[in-house]
């Protein structure tokens, strides 16, 4: 009886985060750019690798080292954006 309680309070956590990372992913797309936020999700699998690395001491070879660093700069790549496309939108809305 005491493994049932403890997995349903387990499930109901999982569901809240899961609840709480939809809700911030539509907030996402409400004030940010489709194009923006739909690939900056798809780096997700990064978090459970740093927390691999973090909590389960997992250790990195130069590898993943470099594929991480990749994400990243990929990451930044994507959110910079430049003075010459907001002018050309705003020509094109004239």
């Amino acid at each position: 009886m005491e493994r049932l309680v403890k997995e349903s309070g387990l499930r109901i956590l999982v569901s809240l985060l899961m609840n709480g990372a939809t809700l911030t992913l539509f907030i996402a797309y409400r004030w940010g750019k489709a194009s923006i936020v739909t690939p900056l999700t798809a780096l997700y699998p990064l978090v459970t690798v740093v927390l691999a690395g973090l909590i389960l001491k997992e250790r990195f070879d130069m590898l993943k080292a470099v594929a991480i660093c990749l994400a990243l700069m990929a990451g930044v790549a994507l959110s910079i954006e430049t003075q010459t496309a907001e002018v050309v939108q705003s020509s094109r809305a004239v």
